[in-house]
């Protein structure tokens, strides 16, 4: 097999596995994100929330919804380069910053372009991002964009951003397996460590950046790929009914209460995640069950959903705002719909026209294709 980072794989080389019910989980946990905020954001522009209780009762908060997106990612990730390392002998660090590159990249940039300069043109002076200092646009545009607020319409960013700087350094740790698990335990002590030192602080700024570096959902979403990858003792036990049970249960309450954030609510969310993952993905009917056309297309689209909502609810509120619509039960409707009609719609074509071409492209490096 030819290993070289810098040619493409022949496709016949190329193993292939599928674990059912992601694409549902990533879908679900992009929809929750938009329908959250759609209710909250951007208060500058409205009057009162746009509260749909039946609608918010079906999803997670927001940050429980980003904490499973990091998790699924923290998982998929490793357990293909776990693959890729156990099919080769060896990780292609190259070839993976390629796919990265490929996959992120293309709608980062698209995204940031309509912030910084799009937006500016269509709505005017008004516009938060109308003229950003310089240090700002610098930062996006290298990747960090957790590192400076407010953002706007783009603020949502930030998470993109943090998986980006993870993997910087993410295979090169999965490469060295002696010193995989210690890395992985390491990111949850030491977040635990400093926990006490930013409570002191009681900084607000401090605070929020602490939290906002969840590094520990994806390293505990990488425990979990190792614990299957590598068909740990453990798994029985978190197979068990108990655990399903508990996974499910767990679910539940999330969609149904909105709980605070903080350090110990991101662990127990995360393992919480993990355990999911692992019994929806690998050991479970409902996984299959999830397993039809429509959730997998949406799946596909999910990195575009996540991307395109958030400056297009800014759009619409905006323009809403301008004409000095009034708040009303017609008027919330019209928002919800136009927001989330037009998010899948762009993600849609946004995958088809746009990041299609990319994605073909990256396959040609992948040494494990994950049928999504």
């Amino acid at each position: 097999m030819n290993n070289s980072p810098s040619s493409p794989l022949p496709a016949r080389t190329a193993e292939r596995f599928h674990l059912p019910g992601l694409n549902a989980l990533r879908f679900y946990a992009a929809m929750s994100v938009v329908v959250v905020h759609i209710r909250h954001n951007f208060a500058e522009l409205r009057s009162q929330p746009a509260h749909y209780p039946l609608l918010e009762a079906l999803v997670l908060d927001a940050q429980s919804a980003v904490t499973l997106f990091f998790v699924l990612s923290g998982f998929l990730i490793t357990l293909l380069l776990c693959k890729e390392q156990a099919s080769t002998g060896t990780i292609a660090v190259r070839a993976f910053y390629l796919r990265r590159i490929l996959r992120i990249w293309p709608l980062y940039y698209l995204i940031t372009l309509a912030g910084f300069w799009l937006l500016p043109r269509l709505l005017g002076p008004a516009y938060p991002l109308f003229q950003p200092p310089l240090p700002t646009i610098a930062l996006v545009m290298v990747m960090l964009p957790n590192f400076v607020t407010p953002l706007g319409p783009i603020e949502h960013l930030w998470s993109i951003g943090l998986e980006e700087q993870f993997y910087l350094v993410w295979p090169r740790i999965v490469k060295k397996q002696a010193t995989f698990l210690r890395v992985i335990l390491g990111i949850i002590l030491v977040k635990v460590m400093i926990a006490p030192a930013i409570w002191l602080l009681n900084s607000p700024g401090s605070t929020n950046l602490f939290l906002g570096l969840r590094f520990e959902s994806m390293a505990i979403g990488a425990l979990g790929a190792y614990l299957y990858h590598h068909n740990h003792s453990l798994l029985p036990l978190l197979h068990s009914k108990g655990s399903k049970y508990l996974a499910g249960a767990g679910l539940i309450y999330l969609a149904l209460v909105d709980i605070p954030f903080n350090l110990v609510t991101s662990l127990a969310t995360s393992c919480l995640f993990m355990l999911l993952i692992l019994n929806l993905s690998t050991n479970s009917k409902i996984g299959q069950r999830l397993e039809i056309p429509l959730l997998r297309s949406l799946g596909k689209i999910s990195y575009g959903i996540y991307m395109f909502h958030y400056p297009l609810l800014y759009l619409i509120l905006f323009t809403m705002h301008k004409f000095q619509w009034v708040e009303s039960p017609q008027t919330k409707l019209i928002l919800y719909v136009a927001t989330i009609g037009g998010t899948l719609l762009l993600a849609a074509l946004s995958y088809r026209y746009y990041e299609l071409p990319f994605l073909n492209l990256k396959e040609r490096y992948a040494i494990i294709h994950s049928r999504r």
